[in-house]
């Protein structure tokens, strides 16, 4: 036999197996099902505060934490540099980013301090509500604290779009769902931060750049509840 007919020979049952392996090979099973995903259309689309971040770890569940404790120990129960302070009732309520706070004991009384600008939106409810919360959330919430202090109240809703949900206390007064840490807070004592002469050269400079005085909110704190296990 010729080497160029014993080649196509070759070439020719190769073929034939090949074909035959392919029909006798079984379908591949189909995929399971499992939740939509953000591709899926029917799926919802992330937040858009939150999308760029990876998903916040799953919280435990809610437990109670005496005031004095938590002032006495505050890293344990979950406060952080950056947290939500949210006043009002269910209907009407603000809530915005706060990074100057303090705790303590003052009056024999376990408080919280805040501080707000008159230029916020939220200065009008902490006005005209004797109670406020400061909530504190895990690792994963950064856009959205930074989407709720850079966007107002006045011009609509913003908690939707920052990926939080409200929750309302017992008391009635406003939370977030997914924070790990909740003060509620009576106010006992508020001041106007507006003599600037007993002000820092830093404090000033802002003034002096148009923003409004802070006032200075001091809060017993009433009720707390954490998501932070114990250790």
């Amino acid at each position: 036999m010729k080497a160029a007919n014993f080649l196509n020979l070759l070439l020719a049952v190769a073929l034939v197996l090949l074909c035959a392996k392919l029909c006798l090979s079984p379908a591949p099973a189909p995929a399971p099902a499992g939740p939509a995903s953000a591709a899926d259309p029917e799926a919802p689309a992330p937040s858009s505060a939150l999308a760029a971040e990876a998903a916040p770890a799953p919280l435990g569940p809610w437990r109670d934490v005496s005031p004095k404790d938590a002032v006495m120990d505050p890293a344990a129960i979950g406060l952080r540099d950056t947290m939500l302070l949210a006043s009002g009732r269910k209907g009407d309520f603000n809530a915005m980013t706060i990074g100057w706070w303090g705790t303590g004991v003052l009056w024999k009384k376990p408080v919280v301090s805040v501080y707000v600008s008159g230029s916020r939106h939220t200065w009008g409810f902490m006005e005209t509500n004797e109670t406020f919360t400061v909530c504190a959330f895990p690792d994963g919430y950064e856009s959205a604290l930074m989407y709720m202090g850079r966007h107002s109240g006045r011009d609509g809703d913003k908690v939707g779009p920052a990926g939080l949900t409200a929750a309302f206390t017992d008391a009635g007064n406003p939370f977030f769902s997914e924070a790990q840490l909740v003060l509620e807070c009576r106010r006992i004592y508020k001041t106007v931060l507006d003599d600037h002469a007993q002000l820092p050269e830093e404090a000033r400079r802002l003034y002096d750049n148009g923003m409004l005085p802070h006032t200075m909110y001091v809060g017993e704190i009433t009720a707390v509840r954490t998501r932070v296990p114990k250790h």
